[in-house]
């Protein structure tokens, strides 16, 4: 079934005169990474297309090439695309653009790796056994003979290191050791993914770290360990949300709690969460996270909710005690 889903795909994309790329909102390195890598193939084929997103791109992943080939300007959706895809964003309400892609009479295709995925287009690529996005577009590229030039294997490898926190997640596989290792070959740039993804930390960033692990708080209970951090908080120590980027993979070196979480609040009165679960089988926290309007995978899900600190956190308790 994949393989002909990816033969499909292939084909529209050759069919289409048009075609707009779409991650999910506040993009990680597997959203992006899949993206950048997708338009070097567009590129090599002379595809007219555009990439779009609804946030802003973190600095952090301006090393990716393409990364400048994205807009932000609203007035791009006026345009007539005849193909749409969408990149490792498990429901269309992710992308920011739900109403847009409930009228568009585009084409849509759907290409991630999370569980919790609604296959929302009119062709969906969803591998849920994938470590990433770009795991899957890697064997989407490969299916279709399409070379891997250096730059989509640096792309390619972005979105398998850190969707894997460095092959320290369960979701390490060793098909992706040895997809990583063809990357490798193919040229990928591994010491500058880690540079600009994990070792490039400030000072700032570092201090900041410090007042959210200080407000570690466990419910024994529930076996759940939690945290959070405030717009004021960043204020007070000039640093962005960029500089606690991996804070929810960190919760992951927790040994004595199954459930941890990190709650970050955003300036549009949204609070964004991370939860991470232990390697016990009976631990899902993309259940959680659904319940709170998000998904993901069973060892690690994110949510974004209206609200303040204290509201989600009392919804989180309430869970629990069902549970």
């Amino acid at each position: 079934m994949p393989e002909r889903i990816m033969k499909q795909i292939y084909n529209k994309v050759l069919q289409s005169e048009k075609i707009l790329l779409i991650p999910h909102q506040n993009p990680d390195a597997d959203a992006l990474g899949s993206i950048t890598a997708f338009m070097e193939f567009l590129t090599s084929i002379s595809k007219n297309y555009q990439g779009f997103c609804v946030t802003e791109i973190s600095p952090k992943l301006f090393f990716l090439p393409n990364s400048e080939k994205f807009t932000f300007d609203e007035k791009i959706l006026k345009e007539n695309f005849d193909l749409i895809i969408i990149f490792d964003t498990g429901s269309s309400d992710y992308t920011g653009l739900k109403d847009y892609l409930e009228k568009t009479k585009s084409f849509v295709i759907n290409i991630d790796h999370h569980p919790t995925n609604t296959l929302y287009g009119n062709l969906n690529l969803v591998n849920i056994d994938a470590c990433s996005t770009t795991e899957i577009l890697y064997d989407f590229f490969t299916k279709n003979k399409i070379k891997v030039n250096h730059k989509m294997a640096s792309c390619l490898l972005a979105g398998i290191i850190t969707d894997t926190d460095r092959f320290q997640n369960s979701n390490t596989t060793s098909k992706t050791i040895q997809t990583t290792g063809k990357l490798l070959e193919y040229g990928a740039n591994l010491s500058q993914i880690q540079k600009n993804q994990y070792t490039n930390k400030t000072i700032k960033s570092l201090k900041m770290w410090g007042v959210i692990l200080s407000r570690l708080t466990k419910k024994n209970e529930y076996s759940f360990a939690y945290t959070y951090i405030t717009q004021k908080d960043l204020i007070d120590n000039g640093a962005t949300a960029e500089d606690v980027e991996h804070i929810g993979n960190f919760m992951n070196s927790i040994s004595d709690a199954k459930i941890r979480l990190v709650l970050k609040e955003e300036d549009s009165g949204y609070i964004k969460g991370s939860f991470r679960g232990s390697d016990d089988d009976s631990v899902n926290v993309a259940e959680y996270a659904k319940k709170l309007g998000g998904g993901g995978h069973k060892k690690a899900a994110g949510f974004k909710i209206k609200g303040t600190v204290e509201e989600v956190l009392e919804k989180v308790f309430t869970f629990l005690e069902k549970k």
